[in-house]
């Protein structure tokens, strides 16, 4: 009865006779029934829980159908095959309500008599009288001696049921306000309310309670003891573990315990520092939940309950014997050898052995030793224990002594990182299983060498894997390094002349330069000119190395008609020097070849066409321009750009211009002239020329060629200034270089007129510098001092070689500071070089060769570049 009232839950179900779907939908205000849904009680039928559903009636055989499901005969009832019914059995919808209503009719005890008709009317509606007395006999109360069924609907008011007594003709709703009311009521005689008991049951799931509204407050549910200074205590629920606090104690004397949690957090372990806990009665003590809570638990003396040999085999060279004595508990009491009473003796001789006893001695722990040279292997030696009152009895048979007999290997991996196993490596790991004559897993003794224990190790390539390399760890893991050979070297254990165990280890050589496969050049390459081609190194595996890696810096690199390296710093195979013809670079591994590239190297580039030029046209009499070459567009013979040749310019025919002293023009008065303009072998190209008079200059310009200047008497510190006009137009004029005639400075405490146009800085401030013609002001600008200390800002290489006994300071590096000076000087930085021998710490070419160098500044300011350093020609 009492397990069948377990399902309650379900019995709700079932009471809903006509409803076979559950859906969670909820009419507004339906809160009880909201509940019931959730706990899977009720469900609805057709569209699901809807206002239409809540408001149809409950009947009369929903009432039976609970009864009989907290009575247990349900399964009874539905399985019914009986003959007498109630006279309205025909009106049932279903068999198995007619099987329902000829049960009842059999069984007048269930309480379902019917009217005075004999009819039970199983689809009248059900007053609240009748599912009041239904919800009190799940409650635990019996019609007859708890209340009479005149006084259902007082006795149900007097332990708070009430909602719906005064309802007429209950609906479903109805049913669900009433039976939220039972579940929030305590069940007689359980100090529990129905829910509760449900959920501690197991018939509905505390998850499902919980999200339909109901909290439960953590209980006591047992405190036992469960070992000798051990006792679990267990609650209803699962508890805040780092609020609560459980303490055992006796009287008011608390006893010290480590407390542990089980992971569902619903477990207390309480292990006290008194071992054994003496005997008695506790109380367990819990704080930190809604109220402080209390249990007594019994605990009882530490007994004796069993004896057992726990030893299971005995080999020639064992001598000890090893027992156990556990507790009620099951926990081992380590009861001395000196404290239990053992004898042995040999039931059966071995080959060479003798009937008889064997001593036995009882140890201080819980073993007993005997002499091994009283046994050989075949003796049957019974072993018997006995202490307060427990027997136990045992017989060995005596075995050889266990030894290495095969083992089985594992794969031997790469170190990590690596893809192989490479040559010239250490500690690789030899996976391996090692079993004795008997089948039982060993392992190796620790040890080195080639035999290990009683196994010798042997090597079919010994340049590849040597055995005397091997090695053995406290833990048994076997260890070996690799030679300088690869192969594939066959690893042999042997045992007892016997070969035991093989293994093949494959010892690949090291990753090397294998193949360099170089880009092809884009462009044409005339002689004397530089090319850069992209080049990958791959190694025999198929990796690609960097190449700026030793092992590609290590590759010799050889030209035909032309200088290469592969560059650490531009990754590239640089290519300079050619010379007209087929150029072909090799690129080799030692003495293998593993890359190489020719190429046509056209005939040098001369100047063969000029398309233009970029110089001033516009001059002031008495103004003089030399024409840069750089001021000259040039094309050589394949059509490209042309930067070398030497500029050459004729005078014309007219006076207003004269050429003196090629290239420089010099103009003499106002008019036009035809100058010719030549480079090289180029053709030549005529430019017209203008002096303009100073009339025609309209527009003076004063610029700095530094923006602040330093407070200092050093000249590289100076600031140039340069004078230039324009015409009205905006055209740039070449001014006579007699202006200015003079500058003058608005404040010589600041800024100080040096000559040659150059202003000094003398003090902290700004100035403005004014550019006279005469008396007549032409232009004018603001220069800035500062007095801050120089410090460099940029580290940057002009050239790339050296020769032995340059430094570079020098010849190539430019340190630049704030105001654009370059400050370095022999001694003045730190140099970090791939090859000191070439170019040292001082930054001094010591040997010729190429080498990578890092200058540092301050610690802050840095530059890496590749340098070529060459003999002294």
């Amino acid at each position: 009865m009492k397990n069948l009232k377990k399902t309650f839950a379900l019995v709700l179900t079932i009471a809903m006779l006509a409803t076979l779907f559950m859906v969670p939908v909820f009419a507004d205000g339906h809160e009880d029934a909201d509940k019931l849904e959730t706990l899977g009680i009720l469900v609805g039928s057709g569209d699901g829980v809807t206002e239409e559903y809540l408001a149809g009636e409950a009947t009369r055989l929903t009432a039976a159908i609970l009864v009989l499901k907290l009575k247990g005969l349900e399964d009874e009832a539905k399985n019914w095959d009986g003959t007498e019914n109630f006279n309205d059995a025909d009106t049932a919808q279903s068999l198995y309500a007619k099987a329902i209503m000829g049960y009842l009719k059999e069984n007048p005890e269930v309480g379902f008599v019917g009217d005075g008709s004999g009819n039970f009317n199983p689809y009248a509606v059900i007053s609240a009288q009748e599912y009041y007395k239904v919800l009190l006999t799940a409650l635990g109360y019996e019609q007859g001696v708890d209340f009479e069924w005149s006084e259902v609907l007082d006795f149900a008011a007097s332990i708070g049921l009430d909602a719906i007594a005064d309802v007429d003709g209950l609906t479903i709703n109805d049913f669900a306000i009433a039976t939220v009311e039972a579940l929030n009521t305590e069940v007689k005689g359980t100090g529990m309310t129905l829910i509760e008991k449900l959920v501690d049951e197991g018939v509905v799931s505390e998850e499902d309670a919980t999200a339909a509204g109901w909290v439960f407050a953590a209980v006591i549910e047992s405190a036992t003891q469960i070992g000798k200074n051990t006792i679990e205590v267990v609650f209803s629920t699962d508890v805040d573990t780092a609020a609560v606090v459980v303490k055992l104690k006796q009287g008011l004397v608390y006893y010290y315990a480590t407390v542990a949690w089980n992971e569902a957090k619903d477990t207390a372990t309480l292990t006290t520092a008194v071992n054994p806990i003496p005997a008695g009665t506790y109380t367990v003590e819990v704080t930190g939940l809604e109220e402080t809570m209390t249990m007594d638990v019994t605990a009882a003396a530490p007994v004796a309950t069993s004896i057992d040999i726990t030893t299971s085999i005995l080999y020639t060279g064992s001598s000890s014997i090893a027992f156990s004595v556990m507790n009620q508990f099951g926990e081992d009491m380590a009861v001395a050898g000196t404290s239990v009473f053992g004898t042995a003796y040999i039931v059966t001789a071995g080959t060479g052995g003798t009937v008889g006893a064997v001593t036995l001695t009882g140890e201080a722990t819980s073993a007993f030793t005997y002499s091994d040279g009283d046994t050989v292997p075949g003796d049957v030696m019974q072993v018997t224990l006995v202490y307060m009152g427990m027997t136990v009895t045992k017989a060995f048979t005596i075995q050889a002594d266990p030894a290495a007999s095969t083992i089985a290997f594992g794969t031997v991996a790469p170190l990590t990182g690596d893809a192989y196993i490479f040559v010239n490596k250490t500690d690789y790991v030899i996976p391996y299983e090692l079993f004795d004559q008997y089948g039982n897993s060993i392992k190796l003794p620790a040890g080195t060498g080639a035999t290990i224990g009683n196994i010798t190790f042997n090597s079919s390539i010994t340049g590849a894997v040597d055995p005397a390399t091997f090695a053995v760890d406290g833990d048994g893991v076997l260890t070996f390094d690799t030679g300088a050979t690869a192969g594939t070297a066959v690893i042999t254990a042997v045992w007892n002349a016997t070969v035991v165990g093989q293994i093949s280890i494959t010892v690949t050589a090291a990753p090397a330069p294998a193949s360099a496969v170089i880009s092809a050049p884009t462009v044409l390459i005339a002689e004397g000119e530089a090319v850069s081609l992209d080049v990958v190194v791959t190694d025999q595996f198929g990796t690609v190395h960097a190449n700026d890696s030793a092992a590609v810096q290590g590759l010799t690199v050889t030209g035909t008609n032309c200088d290469a390296v592969i560059s650490a710093t531009t990754k590239k195979l640089e290519i300079t020097n050619t010379v007209e013809g087929t150029a072909t670079v090799d690129i080799l591994n030692g003495a293998t070849k593993i890359g190489t590239i020719s190429f046509t190297v056209q005939p040098a580039a001369v100047a063969t066409a000029i398309t233009g030029t970029t110089f001033t046209t516009l001059f002031q009499a008495g103004a003089e321009l030399t024409v840069a070459r750089d001021t000259i567009n040039v094309l050589d013979q394949y059509g490209r750009a042309f930067a070398g040749g030497t500029v050459v310019v004729t005078d014309g025919p007219a006076v207003h211009f004269t050429v003196t002293t090629s290239p420089t023009i010099e103009a003499v008065s106002e008019g036009t002239d035809v100058v010719s303009v030549q480079v090289g072998s180029s053709n030549v190209f005529p430019v017209t020329v203008t002096c303009v008079a100073d009339t025609d200059i309209t527009m003076y310009s004063l610029a700095s060629n530094k923006a602040t200047i330093y407070t200092s008497t050093d000249s590289d510190y100076f600031a140039t200034m340069t004078l230039s006009g324009k015409t009205s137009g905006g055209m740039a004029v070449v001014l006579d270089g007699s202006l200015p005639s003079v500058l003058t400075s608005s404040n010589d405490a600041i800024a100080a007129i040096e000559t040659g146009l150059q202003v000094s800085g003398v003090a902290a401030g700004t100035a403005t510098i004014y550019a006279w013609d005469g008396a007549t002001l032409l232009a004018s600008t603001t220069i800035t001092v500062s007095d801050a200390a120089p410090v460099a800002q940029s580290i940057t290489f002009d050239g790339t070689s050296l020769y032995v006994g340059d430094n570079i300071a020098d010849d190539i590096l430019v340190i630049t500071d704030q105001y654009g000076v370059n400050i370095a000087s022999a001694g003045g930085f730190v140099v970090a070089s791939d090859d000191t021998g070439i170019i040292d710490a001082t930054g001094d070419a010591v040997s010729d060769g190429t080498v990578n160098i890092t200058v540092v500044k301050n610690s802050v300011v840095s530059a890496t570049t590749e340098v070529e350093v060459m003999p002294v020609p």
